[in-house]
Protein backbone atom coordinates (compact mmCIF):
# COMPACT_ATOMS: atom_id res chain seq x y z
CA UNK A 1 0.00 0.00 0.00
CA UNK A 2 1.25 3.48 -0.84
CA UNK A 3 0.96 6.60 1.33
CA UNK A 4 0.36 10.20 0.37
CA UNK A 5 2.54 12.94 1.81
CA UNK A 6 -0.52 15.15 2.32
CA UNK A 7 -2.44 14.50 5.54
CA UNK A 8 -3.75 15.99 8.78
CA UNK A 9 -4.49 14.56 12.23
CA UNK A 10 -5.44 16.05 15.60
CA UNK A 11 -6.20 14.74 19.06
CA UNK A 12 -6.59 15.98 22.64
CA UNK A 13 -5.44 14.51 25.95
CA UNK A 14 -7.14 15.76 29.10
CA UNK A 15 -5.89 15.64 32.67
CA UNK A 16 -6.08 17.47 35.96
CA UNK A 17 -3.44 19.83 34.62
CA UNK A 18 -5.64 20.84 31.63
CA UNK A 19 -5.72 19.89 27.94
CA UNK A 20 -2.82 18.95 25.68
CA UNK A 21 -3.58 19.26 21.96
CA UNK A 22 -1.42 17.68 19.27
CA UNK A 23 -1.79 18.49 15.56
CA UNK A 24 0.23 17.00 12.69
CA UNK A 25 -0.06 18.12 9.08
CA UNK A 26 2.18 17.50 6.10
CA UNK A 27 2.74 18.36 2.45
CA UNK A 28 5.01 16.90 -0.18
CA UNK A 29 8.78 17.32 0.10
CA UNK A 30 11.83 15.58 -1.35
CA UNK A 31 13.01 14.47 2.07
CA UNK A 32 11.70 14.32 5.62
CA UNK A 33 11.55 17.76 7.26
CA UNK A 34 9.96 17.98 10.71
CA UNK A 35 8.98 21.37 12.12
CA UNK A 36 8.16 20.93 15.81
CA UNK A 37 6.41 23.53 17.96
CA UNK A 38 6.37 22.75 21.67
CA UNK A 39 5.37 24.64 24.80
CA UNK A 40 8.38 25.38 26.95
CA UNK A 41 7.37 22.79 29.51
CA UNK A 42 7.79 20.00 26.90
CA UNK A 43 11.04 21.29 25.44
CA UNK A 44 13.11 18.56 27.07
CA UNK A 45 11.07 15.93 25.18
CA UNK A 46 11.90 17.30 21.72
CA UNK A 47 14.44 14.59 20.80
CA UNK A 48 12.13 11.81 21.97
CA UNK A 49 9.20 13.26 20.01
CA UNK A 50 11.29 13.67 16.84
CA UNK A 51 12.57 10.09 17.07
CA UNK A 52 9.04 8.75 17.41
CA UNK A 53 7.93 10.74 14.38
CA UNK A 54 10.88 9.63 12.26
CA UNK A 55 10.05 6.01 13.02
CA UNK A 56 6.58 6.55 11.52
CA UNK A 57 7.20 8.99 8.65
CA UNK A 58 9.75 8.67 5.82
CA UNK A 59 9.13 11.70 3.56
CA UNK A 60 7.28 15.00 3.61
CA UNK A 61 7.36 18.45 5.17
CA UNK A 62 5.69 17.79 8.51
CA UNK A 63 4.42 20.39 10.99
CA UNK A 64 3.76 19.05 14.49
CA UNK A 65 2.30 21.41 17.09
CA UNK A 66 1.64 20.76 20.78
CA UNK A 67 -0.60 23.24 22.56
CA UNK A 68 -1.11 23.20 26.31
CA UNK A 69 -4.30 24.69 27.73
CA UNK A 70 -3.95 24.75 31.53
CA UNK A 71 -6.87 24.11 33.82
CA UNK A 72 -7.87 26.39 36.66
CA UNK A 73 -6.92 23.62 39.04
CA UNK A 74 -3.56 22.10 39.74
CA UNK A 75 -0.11 23.51 40.02
CA UNK A 76 -0.09 25.67 36.87
CA UNK A 77 1.32 29.14 36.26
CA UNK A 78 2.05 31.31 33.25
CA UNK A 79 5.34 32.38 31.71
CA UNK A 80 5.93 35.44 29.54
CA UNK A 81 8.38 34.97 26.69
CA UNK A 82 10.08 38.32 27.07
CA UNK A 83 12.56 37.70 24.25
CA UNK A 84 9.75 37.13 21.74
CA UNK A 85 7.81 40.12 23.06
CA UNK A 86 10.88 42.36 22.64
CA UNK A 87 11.37 41.13 19.05
CA UNK A 88 7.73 41.92 18.22
CA UNK A 89 8.09 45.43 19.66
CA UNK A 90 11.29 46.05 17.68
CA UNK A 91 9.65 44.78 14.49
CA UNK A 92 6.69 47.13 15.01
CA UNK A 93 9.00 50.10 15.62
CA UNK A 94 10.78 49.37 12.35
CA UNK A 95 7.48 49.20 10.43
CA UNK A 96 6.32 52.46 12.02
CA UNK A 97 9.46 54.17 10.72
CA UNK A 98 9.08 52.73 7.22
CA UNK A 99 5.29 53.02 6.79
CA UNK A 100 4.69 56.11 8.92
CA UNK A 101 1.48 54.79 10.48
CA UNK A 102 0.23 55.05 14.11
CA UNK A 103 0.97 52.21 16.48
CA UNK A 104 -1.82 49.69 17.11
CA UNK A 105 0.10 47.43 19.50
CA UNK A 106 -0.89 47.45 23.15
CA UNK A 107 -0.11 45.16 26.09
CA UNK A 108 -3.20 43.01 25.61
CA UNK A 109 -2.51 42.53 21.91
CA UNK A 110 1.07 41.60 22.74
CA UNK A 111 -0.03 39.01 25.29
CA UNK A 112 -2.40 37.45 22.72
CA UNK A 113 0.47 37.01 20.27
CA UNK A 114 1.17 33.24 19.80
CA UNK A 115 4.05 32.17 22.02
CA UNK A 116 4.31 35.30 24.16
CA UNK A 117 2.16 33.94 27.00
CA UNK A 118 2.89 30.29 27.75
CA UNK A 119 1.57 27.89 30.37
CA UNK A 120 4.14 26.61 32.80
CA UNK A 121 3.78 23.48 34.85
CA UNK A 122 5.69 23.45 38.08
CA UNK A 123 5.74 19.65 37.88
CA UNK A 124 5.51 17.82 34.57
CA UNK A 125 7.00 14.39 35.28
CA UNK A 126 3.60 12.71 35.51
CA UNK A 127 2.56 13.94 32.01
CA UNK A 128 5.47 12.52 29.96
CA UNK A 129 3.76 9.18 29.37
CA UNK A 130 0.55 10.99 28.44
CA UNK A 131 2.42 13.16 25.93
CA UNK A 132 3.92 10.13 24.18
CA UNK A 133 0.57 8.33 24.26
CA UNK A 134 -1.09 11.34 22.65
CA UNK A 135 1.62 11.56 19.99
CA UNK A 136 1.28 7.85 19.17
CA UNK A 137 -2.47 8.26 18.85
CA UNK A 138 -2.10 11.21 16.45
CA UNK A 139 0.60 9.46 14.42
CA UNK A 140 -1.68 6.44 13.99
CA UNK A 141 -4.51 8.66 12.76
CA UNK A 142 -2.05 10.60 10.60
CA UNK A 143 -0.74 7.39 9.01
CA UNK A 144 -4.28 6.18 8.34
CA UNK A 145 -5.09 9.48 6.65
CA UNK A 146 -2.01 9.17 4.44
CA UNK A 147 -2.97 5.63 3.45
CA UNK A 148 -6.53 6.64 2.56
CA UNK A 149 -5.17 9.33 0.28
CA UNK A 150 -2.64 6.80 -1.04
CA UNK A 151 -5.43 4.41 -2.05
CA UNK A 152 -7.12 7.19 -4.03
CA UNK A 153 -3.83 8.04 -5.73
CA UNK A 154 -3.28 4.38 -6.60
CA UNK A 155 -6.65 4.17 -8.36
CA UNK A 156 -5.90 7.43 -10.15
CA UNK A 157 -2.55 6.12 -11.44
CA UNK A 158 -3.94 2.72 -12.45
CA UNK A 159 -6.63 4.37 -14.56
CA UNK A 160 -4.09 6.60 -16.34
CA UNK A 161 -1.81 3.65 -17.02
CA UNK A 162 -4.78 1.76 -18.46
CA UNK A 163 -5.61 4.72 -20.71
CA UNK A 164 -2.01 4.95 -21.93
CA UNK A 165 -2.00 1.27 -22.83
CA UNK A 166 -5.22 1.74 -24.82
CA UNK A 167 -3.51 4.45 -26.88
CA UNK A 168 -0.46 2.21 -27.36
CA UNK A 169 -2.69 -0.57 -28.73
CA UNK A 170 -4.47 1.90 -31.01
CA UNK A 171 -1.17 3.13 -32.45
CA UNK A 172 0.01 -0.44 -33.04
CA UNK A 173 -3.17 -1.13 -35.02
CA UNK A 174 -2.94 1.92 -37.29
CA UNK A 175 0.85 1.83 -37.74
CA UNK A 176 0.95 -0.59 -40.74
CA UNK A 177 -1.64 1.50 -42.56
CA UNK A 178 0.32 4.70 -41.87
CA UNK A 179 3.50 3.18 -43.25
CA UNK A 180 1.70 1.91 -46.39
CA UNK A 181 0.02 5.27 -46.89
CA UNK A 182 3.33 7.12 -46.64
CA UNK A 183 5.10 4.73 -49.02
CA UNK A 184 2.28 5.13 -51.55
CA UNK A 185 2.49 8.90 -51.27
CA UNK A 186 6.26 8.79 -51.71
CA UNK A 187 5.95 6.60 -54.81
CA UNK A 188 3.40 9.01 -56.27
CA UNK A 189 5.82 11.90 -55.76
CA UNK A 190 8.53 9.98 -57.59
CA UNK A 191 6.10 9.40 -60.46
CA UNK A 192 5.06 13.07 -60.59
CA UNK A 193 8.71 14.10 -60.75
CA UNK A 194 9.24 11.49 -63.43
CA UNK A 195 12.00 9.87 -61.41
CA UNK A 196 12.53 6.28 -62.27
CA UNK A 197 14.51 4.50 -59.61
CA UNK A 198 16.02 1.12 -59.95
CA UNK A 199 14.10 -1.55 -58.03
CA UNK A 200 16.99 -1.96 -55.58
CA UNK A 201 17.25 1.80 -54.96
CA UNK A 202 13.49 2.07 -54.53
CA UNK A 203 13.57 -0.78 -52.02
CA UNK A 204 16.33 0.99 -50.10
CA UNK A 205 14.35 4.25 -50.01
CA UNK A 206 11.26 2.42 -48.80
CA UNK A 207 13.31 0.69 -46.10
CA UNK A 208 14.61 4.04 -44.86
CA UNK A 209 11.05 5.36 -44.74
CA UNK A 210 9.89 2.27 -42.82
CA UNK A 211 12.72 2.69 -40.30
CA UNK A 212 11.93 6.36 -39.85
CA UNK A 213 8.26 5.65 -39.21
CA UNK A 214 8.81 2.59 -37.03
CA UNK A 215 7.86 3.38 -33.44
CA UNK A 216 7.51 -0.21 -32.25
CA UNK A 217 10.47 0.19 -29.86
CA UNK A 218 8.93 3.30 -28.30
CA UNK A 219 5.61 1.49 -27.91
CA UNK A 220 7.35 -1.53 -26.37
CA UNK A 221 9.15 0.69 -23.87
CA UNK A 222 5.95 2.56 -22.99
CA UNK A 223 4.29 -0.78 -22.22
CA UNK A 224 7.33 -1.94 -20.24
CA UNK A 225 7.41 1.24 -18.14
CA UNK A 226 3.66 0.93 -17.54
CA UNK A 227 4.14 -2.60 -16.29
CA UNK A 228 6.95 -1.48 -13.97
CA UNK A 229 4.80 1.27 -12.47
CA UNK A 230 2.05 -1.28 -11.81
CA UNK A 231 4.57 -3.64 -10.21
CA UNK A 232 5.76 -0.89 -7.85
CA UNK A 233 2.18 0.06 -6.95
CA UNK A 234 1.42 -3.57 -6.13
CA UNK A 235 4.59 -3.85 -4.05
CA UNK A 236 3.78 -0.80 -1.89
CA UNK A 237 6.09 0.98 0.53
CA UNK A 238 8.15 4.12 -0.09
CA UNK A 239 8.18 4.63 -3.85
CA UNK A 240 7.76 8.33 -4.72
CA UNK A 241 11.27 8.88 -6.10
CA UNK A 242 11.20 5.64 -8.12
CA UNK A 243 7.86 6.53 -9.68
CA UNK A 244 9.07 10.04 -10.48
CA UNK A 245 12.02 8.55 -12.39
CA UNK A 246 9.68 6.26 -14.36
CA UNK A 247 7.52 9.26 -15.30
CA UNK A 248 10.61 10.84 -16.85
CA UNK A 249 11.24 7.67 -18.87
CA UNK A 250 7.61 7.50 -20.00
CA UNK A 251 7.73 11.14 -21.06
CA UNK A 252 10.91 10.54 -23.05
CA UNK A 253 9.27 7.75 -25.06
CA UNK A 254 6.12 9.83 -25.60
CA UNK A 255 8.22 12.73 -26.94
CA UNK A 256 10.01 10.43 -29.38
CA UNK A 257 6.67 8.98 -30.46
CA UNK A 258 5.33 12.47 -31.10
CA UNK A 259 8.41 13.55 -33.08
CA UNK A 260 8.05 10.54 -35.43
CA UNK A 261 4.34 11.06 -36.03
CA UNK A 262 3.17 11.97 -39.56
CA UNK A 263 -0.48 11.04 -39.09
CA UNK A 264 -3.18 13.08 -37.34
CA UNK A 265 -4.47 10.06 -35.42
CA UNK A 266 -1.00 9.10 -34.23
CA UNK A 267 -0.21 12.70 -33.27
CA UNK A 268 -3.42 12.96 -31.25
CA UNK A 269 -2.66 9.68 -29.45
CA UNK A 270 0.89 10.83 -28.65
CA UNK A 271 -0.41 14.14 -27.25
CA UNK A 272 -3.00 12.33 -25.10
CA UNK A 273 -0.30 9.99 -23.74
CA UNK A 274 1.84 12.99 -22.78
CA UNK A 275 -1.11 14.61 -20.99
CA UNK A 276 -1.79 11.41 -19.05
CA UNK A 277 1.88 11.17 -18.04
CA UNK A 278 1.85 14.78 -16.85
CA UNK A 279 -1.29 14.13 -14.78
CA UNK A 280 0.45 11.17 -13.13
CA UNK A 281 3.66 13.10 -12.56
CA UNK A 282 1.79 15.86 -10.70
CA UNK A 283 0.08 13.37 -8.40
CA UNK A 284 3.25 11.34 -7.82
CA UNK A 285 4.81 14.42 -6.22
CA UNK A 286 2.47 13.71 -3.26
CA UNK A 287 3.47 10.05 -2.85
CA UNK A 288 5.82 9.15 0.00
Amino acid sequence: MISSMTAFARSIKKGSWGELICEIKSVNHRYLEINLRLPEVLRDMEVTIRDLMRASIQRGKVDCTFTLVPSNEGNVSLDVNTNLAQQIIQAEELLLQVCNVPSSLDTQALLRWPGVLQPKLEERSHTEEEVLSLLSEVLESFSASRKREGRALTEFLRQRLKDIEIYVVDIREILPGIQLQYETKLQARFNEAKLELEPLRLAQEMLLVAQKLDVSEELDRLSAHNAEVLRILDKGGVMGKHLDFLMQELNREANTLSSKSINAGMTKAAVEIKLLIEQMREQIQNIE
